[in-house]
């Protein structure tokens, strides 16, 4: 005899895609959408939103300002427990950017979008790695004038030589004490 099939509601579909956050070690996708919801509910007492997939940016505050969240992290899902991650952010300069997800914008030259960087960086081996604790996790604020310009990625080492790294409870007044000097 069969069992009756319970119904497939909108919170069974939403408890199956909590699942793939739930892991202490994230894929490198859902790690990157965990690590901007960080960001993101660290700043939200001081004016960010979070903006929509596919914006040219993550975040933007009532001044206008605009934020662009990057990660990496040791731990890695693929391969063996062994394999930590040689950590490089992508800062590539961008050719424009999705309006309303429906229309692309062109840049007249290559630039990067986004007023202020925060990196995330997620250091713990894959034995000790518990991604979803915020405060496991260290942050760099970077304004982007301070980038290097030509560069496509940047590597943890310059990131460390170019500003220090703040827990996510020091998060919110670093972004802001960066954005008073634009």
């Amino acid at each position: 005899m069969q069992s009756p099939k319970s119904p497939l509601t909108s919170a069974c579909v939403l408890a199956e895609v909590v699942r793939s956050y739930e892991q202490p070690v994230m894929n490198n996708t859902h790690r990157s959408e965990y690590a901007e919801a960080i960001v993101v509910l660290a700043l939200r007492d001081s004016g960010w939103i979070r903006m929509k997939p596919w914006d040219g940016w993550d975040c933007e505050h009532k001044s206008g300002l605009r934020l662009e969240v990057k990660q990496s992290a040791a731990a890695q899902t693929w391969g063996s427990g062994t394999n930590r991650s040689f950590p490089r952010f992508d800062i590539a300069p961008r050719k424009g950017f999705w309006e309303e997800e429906e229309t692309w914008v062109p840049l007249s030259k290559p630039g990067r979008l986004a007023d202020i960087y925060v990196f995330a960086w997620h250091s713990e081996p894959h034995e000790r790695a518990d991604q979803r604790d915020p405060a496991r996790w260290e942050f760099y604020v970077v304004l982007t004038r301070d980038l290097p310009e030509k560069q496509k990625t940047i590597s943890l080492t310059r990131l460390r030589s170019i500003t220090n790294s703040c827990t996510v409870d020091g998060l919110a007044a670093i972004v802001k004490r960066s954005a008073a000097t634009l």
